[in-house]
């Protein structure tokens, strides 16, 4: 099918992807691909949707299979209702580029679809820190932008045809902030990385409102993606805040024993983690 994608031969990518598909029911992409030839061949007028996510790297696991899945419902969504056979020809294509969760690399991105005519509007960075980098490219283009996760609180200036979908993390790190407080803990470990906009916004938020109520913080600087040298100090915490994503939470979560010390986290009761998902209460 790589090869009629390659050569535009929209027939040919129907075929194999029918037969894919019958062994692979749930490969969103191949489906979408799938989809998208059926519009070209219709020969109607069409609209392009673009699409810049993390398709590798480590964010892929949180976005992969919900980017996929969304971005075939959106493209099927359009069609008429009733069987296969009696739907209309769809008029909606989603164009999707993997921008690896890099700031370079949604760069990139971000210029493919400015000089790509047929795009009407682009869906995602995922990230804050994609997003920001790539905002100057998106804000001279007539595209609209919507940001599915993006929380930082500088994209609200970040343009004029800039949204996002998710709080910012003004809210989410003063709400998370308040949750560990009224959980009992009265002090807590504020895990972040000062050079990732969401991990940094989130914990800056999550610290100010931590002093307003009375919860002590206690700052580690660590590097989301590699926590091999992370070495959290002999602080006399209830709690760890981990200002990442979902993979960054389970990474700290590997590494117990460096921070189960007698004297400082022997009597957690609960770490919470800043990433989509509420995390579960880690009993000491």
């Amino acid at each position: 099918m790589f090869e009629a994608l390659a050569q535009k031969n929209d027939a040919e990518v129907i075929t194999t992807a029918d037969a894919w598909l019958r062994r692979n029911p749930t490969d969103a992409l191949v489906g979408l691909a799938r989809e998208n030839a059926i519009v070209t061949l219709s020969n109607s007028s069409t609209y392009t949707i673009g699409v810049s996510a993390p398709l590798t790297g480590p964010l892929k696991q949180v976005v992969r299979r919900s980017c996929k899945a969304c971005c075939w419902r959106c493209v099927r969504s359009t069609t008429t209702a009733g069987s296969r056979k009696a739907r209309k020809p769809n008029r909606l294509k989603v164009r999707v580029l993997n921008d690896g969760g890099d700031r370079a690399t949604a760069i990139r991105v971000a210029s493919e679809f400015a000089k790509d005519n047929m795009i009407w509007g682009v869906i995602g960075p995922y990230s804050s820190s994609t997003l920001l980098a790539a905002a100057p490219i998106y804000n001279n283009s007539s595209n609209v932008i919507i940001a599915p996760a993006a929380t930082n609180p500088r994209i609200t200036d970040a343009g004029a045809n800039i949204y996002r979908v998710a709080p910012s993390d003004t809210t989410q790190g003063a709400s998370l902030a308040r949750l560990v407080k009224a959980r009992g803990n009265d002090s807590v470990a504020v895990l972040f990385d000062d050079n990732d906009a969401y991990s940094s916004g989130l914990a800056t938020s999550f610290k100010r409102e931590a002093a307003r109520i009375g919860l002590t913080t206690s700052d580690t600087p660590i590097t989301l993606n590699s926590y091999t040298a992370v070495k959290v100090g002999n602080y006399n915490v209830a709690a760890i805040f981990v200002a990442g994503y979902t993979p960054d939470v389970a990474a700290v979560a590997k590494l117990e024993k460096p921070f189960r010390k007698p004297s400082s986290l022997g009597t957690a009761r609960t770490v919470r983690t800043s990433s989509r998902r509420e995390a579960t209460p880690w009993k000491a």
